[in-house]
């Protein structure tokens, strides 16, 4: 087993592809359509990496994000933030993301950039001890 990974996601077609690729490539992985259950699940489990959709960003996203690295959790995982491709703005516009985010990726990508990404944070977070 590689890590434990959460994915936060709320198409059900991408959240089953991204679980099938990194089941597939021998992770854990825990599933979620909202932030909510995301959090819900961190009170109960320990994550290596939370992959997260990020559509847009308002002030209440920003506070949701910043709720992820909070010290209470089991575990302060990664954040990996997939974004929307018509959203490749929205880093570029928010500092406070750029800085809530450990690794982002946006669309359109393959499959194996996206679990060679998975697998450098996985090797990140080993050396850090988050």
């Amino acid at each position: 087993m590689k890590g434990k990974i959460l994915i936060i996601e709320k198409d059900d077609t991408i959240r089953t592809l991204l679980k099938m690729h990194l089941k597939s490539s021998g992770y854990n992985v825990n599933e979620s359509s909202c932030f909510n259950q995301g959090l819900y699940s961190l009170n109960d489990n320990s994550y290596d990496i939370i992959v997260i959709e990020i559509t847009d960003i308002s002030k209440e996203d920003e506070t949701i994000l910043k709720q992820f690295k909070n010290e209470n959790f089991k575990s302060r995982p990664l954040l990996v933030g997939v974004l929307k491709s018509a959203s490749q703005n929205i880093i570029e516009q928010s500092i406070s993301l750029m800085t809530l985010l450990d690794r982002f990726i946006v669309p359109p990508f393959n499959f194996a950039e996206f679990i060679e990404t998975i697998d450098q944070m996985v090797i990140l977070r080993s050396k850090i001890k988050v």
